[in-house]
């Protein structure tokens, strides 16, 4: 398993838990593959706009799908 993070490329930290679908709207498969930066900008700019939308929080509320806080939308 490389150390390295797949996007910035570095290897100064250690590497996070990253989720393949977003862990908010249900995804449990998971790899570490990103260093705990580029997950939080990757958590800012493509998982929370990703659950934010109507159509997702509608399915994660049908589906009882809970959140990161444990809560369906």
């Amino acid at each position: 398993m490389s150390d390295t993070c797949i996007l910035c490329l570095e290897s100064s930290e250690p590497l996070t838990e990253e989720h393949i679908f977003p862990e908010a709207a249900g995804g449990s498969i998971s790899k570490y593959l990103l260093c705990k930066s580029c997950n939080d900008k990757l958590g800012h700019w493509v998982d929370a706009p990703y659950v934010n939308q109507k159509h997702i929080q509608l399915a994660r509320a049908t589906y009882k799908i809970l959140g990161k806080t444990g809560k369906v939308p």
